[in-house]
């Protein structure tokens, strides 16, 4: 490590300043050595076994290469017509640990959240719920960013659902059956279906019925978050039950999900995986228990 990549610091290894000294910490926890100096040149750079992290002055402004770096590449999620999201370099870290890990792991990674309006969904309900799903927020994880219609309603509910969408600003992305019925949408690719927008842009699809949403949503979905619309008992079930996502919802919006709206208060994230926690994670979910037993002398046969 040459000069320009150390962070201030005093003599003591203290940090200079309002920064704080990434360095010091890391190196502390090193098994065997006695003082920081000593730590990181035993056991390397610890910013590089640990990722570049850039630590933050008092101004919230990120510094370090870390930081340069970003701000040379531009934002994680760029904005426009044409914008596509950029991976964070912390997302793709996290998408590598739930990769390569040989334990579970509780993470909260992409948001790519679907909303299915079936052929038996209410007309007033489906333009309500879908504006509120995809425009409340769009930049949370809960935010809906695939709108998959039954081919048996789409000529009938799509254009007041696709108008009330591109009247609050958004921008719509369809498949060709979607650009016959609004000529204005911009013709979808195949990276739409796997885009995780956060912004103001959605990506719509015609599907053949309940069967086709559920493929959709298995084949490109992140196991976070989907809704069916449907007045129908019977394939609201279906798609409770076959859909396999942390959270799945019955006429309400995907914006649901939150630890707030769940009762639990704060949470730390949406977890994805099958192992509990699943779903928002909050203090509970994070605190593990122990059973006490008070006997009376009983022994066991």
């Amino acid at each position: 490590m040459d000069a320009s990549e150390r962070p201030p610091n005093t003599a003591g290894g203290r940090a200079a300043g309002r920064h704080r000294d990434y360095l010091r910490e890391p190196a502390q926890r090193y098994r065997g050595c006695r003082r920081a100096g000593a730590k990181i040149r035993q056991c390397g750079n610890p910013a590089r076994r640990f990722g570049e992290l850039p630590f933050v002055s008092s101004a919230g402004r990120g510094t370090g290469r870390g930081a340069s770096r970003r701000r040379a590449a531009g934002s994680c999620h760029s904005t426009g017509a044409d914008a596509r999201p950029r991976r964070c370099r912390g997302d793709a870290r996290d998408e590598r640990v739930q990769r390569e890990s040989r334990i579970p792991v509780i993470a909260h990674l992409e948001g790519l959240c679907h909303t299915y309006v079936d052929a038996a969904a209410d007309p007033e309900k489906a333009r309500n719920i879908v504006l509120n799903a995809k425009m409340r927020r769009v930049s949370i994880c809960g935010a809906t960013e695939t709108l998959l219609v039954d081919r048996a309603v789409a000529k009938s509910q799509l254009p007041a659902i696709l108008a009330e969408l591109r009247a609050a600003g958004c921008e719509l992305r369809g498949d060709p059956e979607v650009m016959a019925i609004d000529p204005a949408a911009v013709p979808a690719t195949d990276a739409d279906w796997r885009t995780e927008y956060l912004d103001a842009i959605l990506s719509v699809h015609v599907v053949d019925g309940v069967d086709g949403a559920i493929e959709h949503i298995a084949r490109f979905g992140s196991h976070h978050t989907d809704a069916i619309i449907t007045e129908n008992d019977k394939t609201a079930e279906r798609f409770l039950r076959e859909v396999d996502s942390a959270i799945v919802l019955v006429n309400a919006s995907t914006q649901f999900a939150d630890g707030g709206e769940f009762g639990m208060g704060a949470e730390i994230g949406i977890s994805t995986q099958r192992l509990p926690p699943r779903g928002p994670v909050g203090a509970e979910q994070l605190t593990t228990y122990k059973y006490l037993v008070r006997g009376t002398g009983q022994v066991r046969p």
